[in-house]
């Protein structure tokens, strides 16, 4: 079997997001859906080494492209371990939980969940979880209390930075808008927005204005979502809200068409 080889050498000019000046920076390589890690260390320089080789099987290589990104472990204080998108490729655990009523509504964070040497608290969750997602759950480095403090960062994009493109691209392309029975109430109203300059400002002429908003209770996870629509005068037409159920942020704010009906 022929493999194909990477190797880690160093990062340069590291900024650092803790006190005192010490990083625990570490490597993320991903080759489509292949992805490895270099090991974590403590240091003080922002030029770390790991001089670490990964290996990845060239006959299950199919990406082109090597994705290459410098990351630093967080101290979990700030994440929900049931409700973020914490742990790689499986989205929030709540949504892999065999009972979720047994979890309770408060708040947990990825700290509560590990010892103070970073050991996962298994019998705080494994009754609650498949076993795959325990695997993974085991397989990843608990926080630690001295790590840097947790960011907040947009999982759909490499760069953790948020753009309406990609938060759209995540909803389910192939929806049906002509069976939607919200969106042919919006084409009935003649939803083309035209603008038309009067006195200097650029109005709305002819067509329908909708504002949607969804909301999310951080600490139990019920959602709801609403909106209005209403015509060039500004005159209201139709409203509708709806309670969805437990979900994630990006549902609530973005799927409410999915749910109103």
């Amino acid at each position: 079997m022929h493999y194909l080889f990477l190797r880690v050498v160093k990062a340069r000019d590291l900024a650092c997001n803790t006190a005192g000046g010490t990083r625990y920076p570490f490597v993320e390589i991903k080759i489509g859906n292949y992805k490895g890690t270099t090991k974590y260390f403590e240091s003080r320089k922002p030029n770390p080494e790991w001089n670490q080789v990964s290996a990845f099987a060239k006959d299950r290589i199919q990406s082109l492209s090597v994705e290459i990104t410098v990351r630093e472990k967080g101290n979990g204080q700030k994440v929900d371990f049931w409700f973020d998108a914490w742990l790689d490729d499986y989205g929030p655990l709540i949504n892999h939980v065999t009972s979720a009523g047994a979890i309770g509504l408060q708040k947990v964070t990825a700290a509560d969940m590990v010892d103070a040497q970073g050991n996962w608290r298994g019998d705080c969750f494994e009754s609650f979880l498949l076993v795959r997602v325990l695997l993974s759950i085991a397989a990843k480095r608990g926080p630690l209390a001295h790590f840097a403090s947790d960011m907040v960062g947009w999982n759909l994009r490499e760069d953790r930075k948020f753009t309406i493109k990609s938060a759209y691209e995540s909803l389910d392309e192939d929806r049906n808008m002509e069976a939607d029975e919200l969106w042919m109430v919006i084409h009935n109203l003649n939803s083309t927005v035209v603008l038309e300059e009067k006195d200097g400002q650029d109005q709305l002429a002819d067509g329908a204005k909708v504002n949607t908003d969804g909301a999310r209770n951080r600490v139990t996870g019920l959602s709801s979502c609403g909106g209005v629509i209403r015509n060039h005068g500004g005159e209201w037409k139709m409203g509708f809200a709806k309670f969805i159920r437990i979900c994630s942020v990006l549902e609530a704010e973005l799927s409410w068409d999915s749910y109103v009906h």
